[in-house]
């Protein structure tokens, strides 16, 4: 306009006119300015906006707490125990539900404080120290499978472990295991062809008719006793020999033998009327 003065226009005195300012409003913002990341705002006025994100995640660097690591970013997955905040929350997920102070990455039961790394090992079917073994190193001892629960449990049939099993037994020897009043020691009724006690054998018992009396014998197989039951009046005696006519035992009036001490094998048992010389004989074996 010819007035000798050329027009200048900075309405935010930052030193950079409007033709390049892209922003003549804001001091902050010109050639000259330093370029703030992530803000949407173009401080440089180079006509880009900076945004940094290094690691390609979608998350820009002023949210994304690890700009290095795509797998760590605001709307990541947090990893418990591994001392990385993944989902950005100012906090790396720890869990410890039991407190017992073994974070459930390696306590192999984080719902039982017994159970971790450092217990000890005791016997109840838990893997208390949690090395992937149950009840190791400990004292175990034979059960025996007891399924009729009479007490005494099948020889055939053992269980080795620390800690006694519900349906077992201290004690074998019984040989029906499926029968309750069949066990050592139990009853052993004659002549039913069952071995009630377990010794081997069926108890047998003979009966013969001496004078007025009924006399039984039993058991025939024995290990060692013979009971001489009488019904009626008899005065008797006992005498067992060998196959050989040996007398071994003499006895008056006896309610049984003892042969525990001689060999197994077939022996004579008479029962003489001391009366009328009338007796009866009865084959004897004994069993080991």
């Amino acid at each position: 306009d010819c007035d000798g003065v050329a027009l200048v226009i900075d309405e935010d005195g930052d030193g950079f006119n409007s033709d390049e300012d892209c922003d003549d409003a804001d001091a902050g913002i010109n050639p000259g300015q330093a370029e703030i990341p992530n803000n949407d705002v173009d401080e440089d006025c180079d006509g880009i906006a900076l945004v940094i994100d290094e690691d390609g995640d979608g998350f820009n660097s002023d949210e994304d707490c690890d700009d290095a690591d795509p797998e760590v970013n605001s709307e990541a997955s947090e990893i418990p125990n591994n001392d990385v905040d993944e989902d950005c929350d100012g906090i790396a997920l720890v869990i410890d539900e039991d407190g017992d102070g073994f974070n459930s990455d390696e306590d192999c039961d984080d719902a039982n404080p017994e159970v971790n790394t450092d217990a000890s090992e005791i016997c109840d079917g838990i893997d208390n120290n949690c090395d992937g073994s149950i009840d190791e190193d400990l004292a175990t001892q034979e059960y025996f499978v007891d399924q009729d629960e009479d007490g005494y449990g099948d020889d055939d049939n053992t269980i080795v472990d620390c800690l006694q099993p519900a349906g077992t037994s201290l004690v074998g020897g019984d040989c029906d295991d499926e029968d309750a009043d069949i066990y050592p020691g139990a009853e052993d009724i004659p002549n039913n062809g069952i071995d009630e006690d377990c010794d081997g054998m069926d108890m047998v018992s003979s009966v013969h008719n001496l004078s007025d009396a009924v006399v039984n014998i039993y058991p025939n197989p024995t290990k060692g006793l013979i009971n001489i039951s009488i019904e009626g009046e008899l005065n008797y005696q006992c005498i067992l020999f060998d196959m050989d006519g040996r007398k071994i035992k003499v006895d008056t009036n006896c309610k049984s033998l003892n042969i525990e001490s001689v060999s197994s094998g077939s022996y004579l048992l008479k029962i003489i009327d001391l009366n009328s010389g009338k007796q009866a004989v009865e084959r004897i074996v004994k069993v080991d």
